[in-house]
């Protein structure tokens, strides 16, 4: 038998979607904050070795730096907005700031960002899941339409951004 707590543990474990679908309005403040570090986080742990790789230590510092103080202060920004208008998503904020024109340019924006990642995400996967397997199993052992050639990146890259694609579309 399961007390409170261990059904609640349960719950949590077998479904975290569901468990934070419940705790978060879709396009609250809450949600789009949720996202957006999830977003922040994933987009930057992938690209900031590449950033300091073509730049240098010195240039890239500065770029992450600078990056940060824009971030800050957008995120200023958007609050500062959202307390003005009592917007709850970007898309509310927008329509009561611009009007219809403006809630579609903020959509379009939402879904290019998110685009955009899912490049930088297909990017990543396409070069590194050739050389992974390689290092795993061996290049004897890896199909040819699966390694590191232009067809195996072709392909890695068609998987991925019909995967990947799906997923990063909003519900």
């Amino acid at each position: 038998m399961f007390t409170t707590s261990g059904k609640i543990a349960k719950r949590v474990l077998l479904s975290p979607v569901r468990l934070i679908g419940r705790q978060v309005r879709p396009g609250s403040v809450n949600s789009s904050v949720f996202s957006l570090v999830i977003i922040c986080l994933g987009a930057g742990t992938t690209m900031a070795p590449s950033i300091f790789y073509y730049n240098g230590t010195f240039l890239a510092s500065i770029l992450i730096l600078l990056l940060a103080f824009i971030s800050f202060y957008t995120g200023y920004l958007i609050a500062y907005c959202a307390a003005i208008t009592g917007g709850w998503s970007y898309e509310e904020i927008a329509y009561r700031l611009y009007g219809k024109k403006g809630l579609q340019f903020t959509s379009f924006c939402n879904i290019l960002c998110n685009v955009g990642f899912l490049i930088g995400y297909l990017c990543l996967f396409k070069t590194t899941m050739p050389s992974l397997l390689i290092e795993l199993f061996g290049r004897e052992k890896v199909p040819i339409a699966l390694d590191d050639s232009d067809s195996g990146k072709a392909l890695w890259a068609a998987i991925f951004c019909f995967i990947l694609l799906f997923l990063s579309l909003p519900r």
